[in-house]
């Protein structure tokens, strides 16, 4: 079962105030960084790493050295503290203490899923322009009746579904 790394605060905080240097932290750390994405499985199949700086988010492929001017240059992307993308997994969650947190407050999950279907339930309502006030009222007068061409076809089709000869 894979855990949480340890703190990678580091990651966003490259620069001294003012924007007067790099970090040392910061620097060694996307160097150490670098070497653990090398041990990934996919480093030698891709032929480099993928970049996760803020402008590629590891869509790039990119050599070793290319990836740290850019973890320099534009810093890590958003919220990567765990390095999917490099060999790392995703921690597993304990479901049985998440069950007894349901458990313990059950009417507070129970309400916001009512709440959250009110909400779904309304954004349909406003997407198909139906609102309840519409539905209390005499809808027949919002259907236009059809105009005469059509109306005459309409006339066909019920003179069609007639029998044409009366049972004795």
């Amino acid at each position: 079962m894979a855990e949480f790394p340890i703190h990678r605060g580091w990651m966003y905080d490259r620069c001294y105030p003012g924007r007067r240097g790099f970090k040392e932290d910061f620097l060694i750390r996307v160097e150490d960084f670098v070497r653990t994405a090398r041990q990934y499985k996919y480093y030698a199949l891709d032929g480099g790493i993928r970049c996760p700086c803020l402008k590629c988010q590891c869509t790039k492929i990119l050599k070793d050295q290319v990836v740290e001017v850019h973890l320099y240059q534009k810093g890590f992307m958003p919220n990567y503290k765990i390095w999917t993308f490099h060999g790392e997994e995703m921690p597993s969650v304990d479901l049985t203490a998440q069950e007894n947190c349901l458990h313990s407050s059950s009417t507070g999950a129970h309400t916001s899923e009512t709440d959250q279907f009110m909400y779904m339930q309304e954004m349909v309502n406003d997407a198909l322009n139906r609102h309840a006030s519409f539905e209390q009222q005499d809808n027949s007068h919002l259907e236009e009746s059809p105009n005469e061409a059509t109306q005459r076809v309409y006339n066909l089709l019920a003179e069609a579904n007639q029998p044409i000869f009366k049972d004795n």
